[in-house]
């Protein structure tokens, strides 16, 4: 492994970058860390989002498996800091994660139960 990631005297370029582009890991690697940021930037990119109970959102549906949609629900219990049971419109209760819920923005709660969005000037 070491040959392939060494530069080569004629071509100045590692035989694993002239075969795949890239240079290959090697145990090395595995025991320095890393110089990048952007470990630190998905951590400071995470949501910290709390939803309440009653609030409206919107939750994923898994009806289809390989085409999830978004579906108008609310929240029915926290159950803890990222998970929650949301009640959809049509009575169903989902247990859905932080990541599977979005605020419903700009909508609000009619007599008749149903949420129309409310448009905004500028």
């Amino acid at each position: 492994m070491n040959y392939r990631n060494s530069t080569h005297c004629t071509t100045n370029e590692a035989p694993s970058v002239l075969m795949l582009g890239r240079r290959v890991k090697t145990l090395f690697d595995l025991l320095k860390p890393r110089n990048d940021k952007s470990n630190t930037a998905t951590i400071l990119e995470r949501r910290m989002e709390n939803f309440k109970e009653s609030q409206k959102v919107m939750i994923k549906d898994y009806k289809d498996k390989n085409h999830p949609v978004w579906i108008k629900a609310s929240i029915d219990k926290v159950l803890g800091e990222k998970n929650y049971t949301c009640k959809a419109a049509d009575g169903k209760s989902y247990r859905r994660h932080l990541d599977q819920n979005k605020k419903l923005e700009g909508a609000q709660e009619q007599e008749t139960g149903t949420i129309q969005s409310i448009q905004h000037h500028q």
